[in-house]
């Protein structure tokens, strides 16, 4: 017995919404890392700065490594700030979008509310999405690193 047309279609949303969700969240993870990173240098920053004051003239040669140490981990939090600009978040942002617009469409389909009531909405939407895709793929032509092609690298 064949499942109803409208059954595929809907698996195959499923599909695109679970496969955008996946990549948001990678990007999401890569984010929060290199948060972390930053965090973990600057507190290791003040430790190694305090542990180079408390050794003091007592023990120079250690108060100076340490003091090195804080140098560097302080320089290393703007690097690792500067990973997450301002373009990842906006990344994030729309393809976490892009999922939960994928996710409000089958449910509006499925509680059969508004213009989501047949399936022809989806057949001419897959389409939409593919003229969608083609312009985006010639933006990403014009402007260098684009949304789709953290996706791809995501996905």
């Amino acid at each position: 017995m064949q499942p109803p047309p409208a059954a595929h279609l809907i698996s195959d949303f499923w599909a695109q919404q679970a496969s955008w969700s996946k990549a948001a969240n990678r990007q999401k993870r890569s984010i929060g890392r290199v948060r972390a990173a930053a965090l973990l240098s600057g507190v290791l920053s003040a430790v190694l700065g305090a542990a180079a004051a408390q050794a003091g003239s007592a023990h120079a040669g250690t108060a100076a490594w340490c003091a090195f140490g804080a140098a560097i981990a302080a320089g290393a939090v703007p690097l690792l700030n500067g990973q997450v600009g301002r373009r990842r978040i906006q990344d994030w942002t729309r393809l976490r979008s892009v999922s939960e617009a994928f996710k409000a469409e089958i449910y509006t389909y499925l509680a059969k509310a508004g213009p989501r009531r047949s399936p022809a909405f989806f057949r001419k939407s897959r389409s939409d999405r593919s003229m969608a895709a083609s312009s985006a793929t010639a933006t990403t032509a014009t402007s260098g690193t684009s949304l789709l092609t953290t996706t791809l690298h995501y996905i």
